[in-house]
């Protein structure tokens, strides 16, 4: 304020963003408590996807405990019905024999014989139940972050003061428009990061490097800017050199070089930044 203060009197030019000014050990800590909350969703989540999942596990279990059932009684039936038509045939077989009619009773009683297997074989074959095969068919499974509707496209973002860091950077509206394949502007391809787009920018003119990511699921860009000196600007520029995606692709193997091009960029970055800017995206118009 005092600094404010004594530019304003001597009318010099001071830009001002009209954010609170944050510490980069502030930032840090709303960053991990951040983290943490969002960590303590994802473990509520995963337990309620275990009590789903055992729930589910126990009404399969008890449903395929009642089609078992079922299926041993039609099992039984029919080796029931199997075993009476058995030993009616060798009735009829003995019946045949009485009047000496030999032939008819030999066959007679083949048949018999052999529904009367079919009866035993039918009653052995009988479906055991299994809970263990039933179990393999309920895994537990956490269901992936949801995108929010509109996550893709033509985007205007707005700066949220509250997860920001900034210090000289503008803090107007941004308009990006990204589409499935992760191209930018219709121009800059950006590269996977789990669910996330990130593109690294290290410019020949400046000693800041920029890393730029965009979250489809939450809808939420952010540029994080790092201070180097001219020998880490050297590196980085140099491991930049290897990039070999320049403007937008569709080739997956593309993408995946240009990720482990940027990994690369990124081990020559100190491990905190000097400015972040985060912005919350709507879909323009």
């Amino acid at each position: 304020d005092e600094v404010a203060a004594f530019l304003r009197a001597a009318q010099q030019p001071m830009p001002a963003n009209g954010v609170t000014c944050t510490t980069i050990a502030e930032r840090l800590a709303q960053d991990r408590n951040e983290a943490e909350r969002a960590r303590a969703a994802e473990e509520a989540l995963a337990r309620e996807s275990a009590a789903r999942a055992a729930a589910d596990r126990d009404k399969a279990l008890e449903q395929a405990r009642s089609d078992n059932i079922v299926t041993r009684e039609n099992y039984m039936a029919g080796a029931t019905l199997l075993l009476v038509l058995g030993a009616l045939a060798l009735g009829v077989a003995g019946l045949f024999l009485t009047r000496t009619q030999k032939r008819e009773a030999i066959w007679t009683a083949s048949g018999g014989i052999l529904l009367i297997v079919a009866a035993v074989v039918t009653f052995v074959m009988r479906p055991a139940f299994d809970p263990a095969a039933i179990a393999g068919t309920t895994r537990l499974t956490v269901p992936p972050p949801t995108a929010q509707p509109g996550g893709l496209g033509k985007m205007v973002c707005t700066i949220d003061p509250a997860r920001s860091r900034v210090t000289v950077s503008s803090t107007q509206d941004v308009t990006i428009d990204i589409n499935p394949d992760g191209c930018v502007n219709g121009r800059t391809q950006y590269a996977e990061t789990g669910q996330n787009w990130q593109r690294i920018l290290v410019p020949d003119e400046e000693q800041t490097v920029s890393v730029l990511e965009y979250a489809p699921t939450t809808r939420t860009y952010s540029t994080s800017r790092y201070l180097l000196t001219a020998q880490q600007m050297e590196a980085a520029r140099a491991r930049r050199a290897e990039v070999k995606v320049k403007a937008c692709s569709t080739d997956p193997a593309a993408r995946a070089d240009l990720a482990a091009k940027q990994q690369a960029i990124r081990t020559a970055l100190p491990p905190v930044f000097n400015e972040r800017l985060v912005y919350s995206c709507k879909p323009a118009g």
